[in-house]
């Protein structure tokens, strides 16, 4: 699908509605934003056409999304809210009149589902996101969510990578990155409906997650996605090794970061033959930007 230059000028909005949520501020500590027990965070992003503007407000999204599922933690790092508790984060991505609303676990910033334009939910069958969703139904923040609940269906693949690039029979190596995948991706979630085992959908996917889960929390992946908003012609065959590496190793990092920060000394962590290893805290700002909390 190609993109319409009906509006020249860039107006990307970018909000976090984090309704009555208590700023608990230690010290001269920074306040914490975690998404509490039973709510729901929302943000968005409206996509324009390419450019430095669009590229600005891309990187400010993904630092509302960081803002929104941690807190600061050291170093300029953001850590994660608890993985146990109970809540979401709805990510709508707009394109004109077209809305594709993703549902993220924000503890760890995995992708579960989405909402198409007509309101239907798909979700990965490694997560109940209808359960979830029941779960917050008695929310405050219980506007947000795609109601009413019963169109709301179990995708044939699971979230995780080897699930997922198995139904995409192709691996993150060798997904295209450019401004025109985003848009195609975006569209083929959007309008959805039907038959969901096919490629397409399994790789838009794939292409989201690393689009808003992996960028949100990884630099080298930040720095890809908002390259491919300031030209349309930036294209990348696909991520590098080290960036799958990176990917695959996030949580030992992560570990690696707390253990760290709490004063212990651990070993470590080795990310793979072509990102390296992780051996001190500035190893971890050079690979992360939002760390997974326990």
């Amino acid at each position: 699908m190609r993109f319409g230059r009906a509006t020249r000028t860039v107006t990307t909005m970018i909000t976090v509605l984090l309704l009555a949520i208590a700023a608990c501020i230690s010290g001269s500590g920074p306040a914490k934003a975690d998404v509490p027990a039973y709510r729901i965070a929302h943000v968005w992003l409206n996509i324009s056409e390419p450019g430095a503007g669009a590229q600005s407000q891309y990187l400010g999204f993904m630092d509302s999304i960081r803002r929104a599922a941690g807190h600061p933690y050291r170093n300029g790092i953001y850590l994660t809210g608890s993985q146990s508790t109970i809540n979401l984060m709805r990510v709508d991505l707009n394109a004109g009149n077209t809305t594709l609303r993703l549902w993220i676990t924000p503890g760890d910033m995995y992708l579960r589902g989405f909402t198409t334009q007509a309101g239907a939910t798909y979700y990965f069958n490694d997560f109940n996101l209808r359960q979830r969703f029941f779960e917050l139904s008695d929310s405050p923040d219980a506007g947000l969510l795609p109601l009413p609940l019963s169109n709301v269906n179990e995708l044939p693949f699971g979230g995780n990578y080897i699930s997922l690039e198995g139904a995409t029979n192709r691996n993150r190596l060798h997904m295209p990155i450019s401004f025109n995948d985003l848009w195609n991706s975006l569209f083929n979630l959007a309008y959805a409906q039907g038959s969901t085992s096919g490629q397409d959908l399994a790789r838009s996917l794939l292409f989201m997650i690393q689009y808003v889960s992996e960028a949100s929390r990884l630099t080298d992946l930040n720095g890809t996605m908002s390259a491919i908003m300031l030209n349309r012609a930036t294209h990348y065959a696909g991520l590098t090794e080290a960036h799958a590496e990176v990917e695959n190793h996030w949580t030992q990092i992560s570990e690696f970061l707390i253990a760290f920060t709490n004063g212990s000394n651990p070993p470590p962590v080795d990310s793979g033959p072509h990102a390296g290893w992780v051996r001190n805290i500035n190893d971890v700002q050079r690979y992360v930007l939002l760390g997974k909390n326990r």
